[in-house]
């Protein structure tokens, strides 16, 4: 039985203008604590391969800190488990040149450590445990029109797994590349000719694993996003990804990060509501963790006075200053008691169209005699249903 333990984006050092100085601090130890979280899994999991497929730090030039960090870390591992064998691949974040060496290389001279150089185009390494033998592959973008035949590349078409590690972003994948005899071929079937059964993918993404030519295809997550794209839909959790071979057959499950997890909060909202911030208060008790990202979504329909008092209030600032960020989702309907143009200048489109439509044209049919107010609706209306469309 072989164990894989696959992890990339842990960002070692990122910044988070985001935060206060408070919280971006404590942010920056979380993400530490993921890497030691990493370690300890190897540890208890008994795993063979610790894979960590880019950025694991945020820049080619780390703080002595952070590379004082990574050696311990690591030394500790081999003491722990000696029999986990730790993979380098360097990312992005942490080349400076394609032709220039990464500071990575220097992990490689500790116990059971490991550098695939991103100046190769291609290397791997073979495993064996028992019948199981697996194959672990880089392979570097920079150099894909070089490739004649993957017959050159003289791996061992027996192994029982193969995984490619590929820095590269999965909307990338179907880019059509020129060969040097003349042929063009998308990237994905360039891989899957290898053949290869698990690309080791990179780079910020909204899916996390998808399968492509017979390939199950995964990014792990960065443990540094802080979007308000994705935190919208509640996409922020980071994972490891553990791949089991035994006796030919592999299996592939997540593991949870321990990467700060991401608390939803939906306040339906009323025209009769008169105070949004208590109403907030009562929602969020005692039982939320406070080491999470907390997004609050708000809902249904709020007189502009309200949501206005509601921005001003000191609600949000109490709230950041307990988790470690705080994001408030606008999906209201937003007017006003005296119909004044501001109010309608604030109106928010992010409800579902037909709502949005039915809203504004009962509006326009309760206006008489105003075919100013009416013209200035029905822009609200042409403007609203584009963006609608837009954000499709």
């Amino acid at each position: 039985m072989i164990k894989i333990l696959h992890t990339s984006d842990f960002r070692l050092g990122a910044d988070f203008i985001q935060l206060n100085k408070k919280n971006e601090a404590k942010k920056k130890e979380e993400l530490l604590e993921v890497f030691s979280n990493a370690c300890s899994i190897c540890v208890k999991q008994k795993i063979n391969l610790f894979i960590i497929a880019g950025n694991l730090f945020n820049s080619p030039y780390p703080s002595s800190s952070y590379i004082n960090h990574i050696i311990s870390k690591l030394k500790f591992l081999y003491a722990q488990s000696p029999e986990t064998k730790v993979l380098l691949v360097a990312g992005h974040k942490e080349i400076e040149h394609q032709d220039k060496p990464s500071i990575l290389n220097l992990f490689s001279e500790l116990p059971n450590v490991y550098f695939f150089d991103h100046r190769q185009k291609f290397s791997f390494r073979e495993f064996k445990d028992g019948d199981d033998k697996i194959i672990v592959s880089y392979l570097n973008k920079a150099y894909f029109d070089s490739f004649t035949s993957w017959q050159d590349l003289k791996m061992d078409n027996k192994a029982n797994f193969h995984l490619c590690i590929l820095n590269e972003k999965i909307s990338n994948l179907n880019k059509e590349i020129a060969l040097p005899d003349g042929r063009k071929s998308q990237i994905i079937s360039l891989i899957s000719k290898m053949p290869c059964n698990y690309l080791a993918l990179g780079g910020e993404l909204d899916n996390y694993e998808f399968i492509e030519e017979g390939m199950i295809c995964i990014y792990p997550g960065s443990a540094s996003w802080i979007k308000t794209e994705n935190l919208k839909e509640g996409k922020y959790n980071k994972y490891f990804i553990l791949i089991t071979i035994d006796e030919g057959k592999h299996k592939i499950s997540k593991i949870n990060s321990g990467s700060c997890q991401l608390q939803i909060v939906d306040v339906n909202c009323r025209l009769e509501d008169v105070n949004l911030s208590e109403k907030i208060k009562r929602i969020i008790g005692s039982d939320f963790n406070l080491n999470s990202i907390l997004v609050i979504r708000l809902i249904g329909n709020l007189l502009f006075d309200v949501y206005e008092n509601f921005r001003k209030d000191k609600i949000l600032a109490e709230l950041e200053e307990k988790f470690y960020f705080v994001h408030v989702v606008n999906n209201l309907i937003i007017t006003d008691d005296e119909d004044s143009n501001k109010a309608y200048r604030e109106l928010k489109v992010l409800t579902p169209e037909r709502e949005f439509r039915r809203y504004i044209e009962n509006e326009i049919n309760a206006v008489e005699g105003d075919e100013e107010k009416k013209e200035l609706l029905r822009k609200v209306l042409e403007v609203g249903l584009k963006e609608l469309k837009e954000d499709e």
